[in-house]
């Protein structure tokens, strides 16, 4: 599981390494770093749109452990839809 803080620092490493490779002309390979950045952006906003409270699920169990946590306090899924733990 990733922490939901350390997607900042990520994006923050990722952004600064990326401003540096662009200022030395090193164009395609900013775009590539700053694609990890965006990644890490996307993951943080979907641990705050599905209340991933502990991080984001990097495994199958980790997922499941979301699943059960919305099942037994019976909140629906961030999807409105009935969740199967499969």
């Amino acid at each position: 599981m990733i922490p939901v803080a350390t997607f900042q620092h990520l994006i923050t490493q990722k952004t600064k390494d990326a401003q540096t490779l662009l200022s030395n002309n090193r164009n395609s390979s900013a775009v590539y770093l700053m694609g990890y950045a965006v990644e890490f952006a996307l993951k943080r906003k979907i641990c705050s749109t599905l209340n991933f409270f502990n991080g984001f699920p990097e495994t199958r169990a980790e997922l499941a452990y979301y699943i059960s946590h919305w099942n037994s306090v019976g909140t629906p899924s961030p999807t409105g839809k009935s969740i199967k733990g499969n």
